[in-house]
């Protein structure tokens, strides 16, 4: 690559990538983090602070770029790479319209930097003021109220933390801390979830020390705390009914001390690959993995009222992830179709549930009707089911939380008041 440097010290041959890179992202159809990676195995030349700068520009044009996209309309009613990035180094950077001569021809420059500079001071609609999608948007504002929403977008505009979950079948937090301070990864307790750990920025965890022999996994600390939610009782029996690639599956298993069972389904076989090999790492022995064809796979009739816990964790919006993956700003939401699938697999699961256990829906959306109103629909249609104070099932599973993690009986974190991405969990209970 050149070394000639522009303005700012960035060579010209960095954003021609960069303008590669979010190219390819358009055309790929795939999420973000795994169009990135594609990106990057086809150009192995690119050095660690190249991909940073390529994965920095494209992550934040990602968070921004209907806001960029609508200021670019008004210039030149055109939307181009070249002028998102243009776009997110005058916002984000400070970067004056002479300095992107490598990104647009100085008269669009010019002309982009003043219509940022008035649409920043005009009052434009909430959804593209935030780069949301208009279904998202509105249920952010109808479910939070302005003010609170306002906050919402804010917060899931910023850059996640790195959180890991100390995998107590193998270590504990503070021997973890330690070993991977001294290879230089710093990272201190997370303040609600009791196995822990995080740090502010990212860091190259996989060839880190314990990764391979599974003392860790990357995994946000409201999703840890949502497997506490579960509360599973000494020998249980769990079903894991979306278990995905396993993070909520494998902290039951951690929390089980590998004693009971836990069944581990899921719709896509990819996925439950994926689960078999991080637990063989984990040590987790207790997981017993079933594909489903869909939620009311035949297979699933031999288990109908048997187990103390079934966890829910529902496909959904993502939206509570905006940090981690905006991406899924620019993908087509339909909120209502969601919510209908939701309903269908939340039924389904519940006649895995003994007499007395317990139902455990949980989400990482920010709107309620993907979330409230989906339990509220559920309990309507079932009347053998009533819900719990999660905070209380929480104080019984020895976590004394602060109020603000629960909304009503339910618990949700959220990313401005909290830190961690945006969940919900509710707990029925079967009579």
């Amino acid at each position: 690559m050149s070394t000639a440097p522009d303005a700012h010290g960035i060579r010209n041959a960095q954003f021609r990538q960069l303008i590669e890179a979010l190219e390819s992202l358009e055309q790929a159809r795939l999420p973000a983090d795994r169009a990135l990676d594609r990106f990057f195995r086809a150009r192995r030349f690119l050095g660690g602070r190249d991909r940073r700068f390529i994965a920095e520009g494209v992550f934040g044009v990602l968070r921004r770029q209907r806001f960029f996209r609508h200021c670019l309309q008004c210039v030149a009613g055109k939307a181009a790479p070249a002028a998102d990035l243009a776009g997110l180094y005058l916002l984000t950077q400070g970067w004056s319209e002479r300095a992107l001569a490598g990104l647009l021809p100085a008269p669009e420059a010019a002309r982009l930097g003043s219509t940022l500079r008035a649409a920043q001071a005009e009052i434009l609609p909430f959804a593209i003021r935030h780069s949301l999608p208009d279904a998202l948007a509105d249920a952010m504002v109808h479910g939070w109220g302005a003010a609170q929403a306002e906050s919402l977008a804010i917060a899931l505009a910023g850059t996640a933390p790195l959180d890991l979950r100390v995998n107590t079948l193998r270590t504990d937090r503070d021997a973890l801390q330690q070993r991977l301070a001294g290879a230089g990864i710093h990272l201190e307790p997370t303040p609600y979830a009791p196995h822990g750990l995080r740090r502010a920025d990212r860091a190259a965890l996989f060839q880190a020390p314990g990764f391979q022999e599974g003392a860790f996994e990357v995994q946000d600390e409201g999703s840890q705390l949502l497997a506490c939610l579960v509360d599973v009782p000494p020998r249980g029996r769990v079903v894991d009914f979306c278990a995905g690639a396993g993070g909520k599956t494998l902290a039951l298993a951690m929390q089980m001390d590998n004693k009971g069972e836990i069944l581990a389904c899921d719709v896509i076989p990819r996925k439950l690959e994926e689960l078999a090999r991080r637990a063989r790492r984990a040590g987790a022995h207790n997981i017993r993995i079933q594909a489903l064809v869909d939620e009311s796979d035949a297979v699933l009739r031999a288990h109908r009222g048997r187990y103390d816990r079934v966890l829910v964790d529902a496909p959904c919006s993502g939206s509570g992830t905006l940090r981690r993956n905006p991406d899924l700003r620019n993908r087509p939401l339909d909120l209502p179709a969601l919510a209908t699938l939701q309903r269908r697999i939340l039924s389904a699961a519940a006649g895995l549930v003994a007499p007395g256990g317990r139902l455990i829906y949980a989400t990482c959306s920010v709107a309620d009707a993907e979330n409230r109103e989906v339990v509220a629909g559920f309990l309507r249609d079932h009347p053998d089911f009533s819900r719990l104070s999660a905070q209380a099932v929480m104080a019984q599973a020895g976590l004394a939380l602060p109020d603000t993690l629960f909304r009503d009986a339910d618990f949700q974190p959220t990313p401005h008041v909290h830190g961690t991405d945006g969940f919900y969990g509710a707990v029925l209970q079967r009579a």
